[in-house]
């Protein structure tokens, strides 16, 4: 699936296996169901739990195209923390890659995606 978001359309994109610091190190893979809603203004980022769901809106501020990846510069609800959700552009998306601030340290994270 090509991804275009302009013109009001939307990609829903389901992951059921997330690594984190993949680029970094070799990392486990973990079950974790998790939806990436895309839409030209908003990034949605659902999170399955044992508690219930996390949800995680990021607003757009930027969208760039840079040789094969499609970057999406954002900020969270509360403008404070920068985002980006990294999708490279090829016919059939297997990876996305999310760099956000953790919750915990407030240091950078990386997760990656393994979508279907």
């Amino acid at each position: 699936m090509m991804l275009s978001v302009d013109g009001g359309a939307q990609a829903i994109f389901t992951s059921p296996i997330t690594q984190e610091y993949p680029t970094i190190f070799t990392t486990d893979f973990k079950d974790i169901n998790r939806n990436l809603f895309i839409e030209p203004e908003t990034i949605t980022l659902t999170t399955d739990t044992e508690d219930g769901k996390i949800i995680d809106v990021f607003d757009v501020i930027e969208i760039k195209d840079e040789g094969g990846l499609l970057k999406f510069l954002c900020v969270t609800r509360t403008g404070e923390k920068l985002v980006t959700v990294i999708i490279p552009v090829q016919e059939k998306i297997e990876i996305i890659d999310i760099y956000r601030p953790s919750s915990v340290t407030g240091e950078v994270e990386q997760i990656r995606l393994w979508v279907n």
